[in-house]
């Protein structure tokens, strides 16, 4: 067994608290958006879709929530070539980042059930089975890319909306709320 892990020690609550309540406050900001839209007689997009879809299928949810902001950025700044170009650049980018981390997250033991298993109380014996990744080295080192990508999607709608006809104060206010999606 690796170091540090003591198969009876147990973070069920930790971890059912810290899930509940993100799961439980992304799901009341999805609704109030579905709401919003619908009291504004607005339509519901493909970016609205994506947010519902990544709520529901966790998996996946890192590369669909960036997906729909690049597709929000798409209709407001679709007038724009430079970031059409810079957009469908962060889209592919994404795709490629998830398919990776998606595929060696589940191959990385050979059987693929043996991720899981080598952790069992009584676990296969090492000959059965091989593990070509540690996965804390893993998923620290994956989550390099996906914080660049995150700066980089954050950053990219601040000089277009700078240059938009509104008041000074109006642009620092939207560049503000562009800039919360660093928290």
């Amino acid at each position: 067994m690796p170091p540090g892990i003591d198969l009876n020690e147990s973070k069920v609550n930790d971890i059912v608290g810290a899930l509940g309540s993100t799961w439980a406050l992304a799901g009341i900001a999805v609704t109030f958006r579905f709401l919003g839209r619908r009291l504004k007689r607005n339509d519901i997009c493909v970016e609205d879709w994506l947010i519902l879809i990544s709520l529901i299928a966790y998996i996946v949810t890192l590369s669909t929530i960036k997906l729909s902001i690049l597709l929000f950025y798409w209709r407001i700044f679709s007038a724009r070539f430079s970031i059409k170009v810079l957009l469908w650049f962060l889209a592919g980018v994404n795709l490629m980042w998830a398919l990776i981390v998606l595929s060696i997250a589940i191959f990385q033991c050979f059987p693929a059930q043996y991720f899981w298993m080598r952790y069992a109380p009584v676990p296969p014996s090492p000959d059965e089975f091989t593990c070509t990744i540690d996965p804390r080295i893993f998923f620290k080192a994956n989550s390099i890319p996906s914080i660049v990508a995150d700066a980089f999607i954050v950053i990219l709608p601040m000089p277009y909306v700078w240059t938009l006809q509104m008041p000074r104060s109006q642009r620092i206010a939207v560049i503000g709320i562009f800039a919360l999606g660093a928290l």
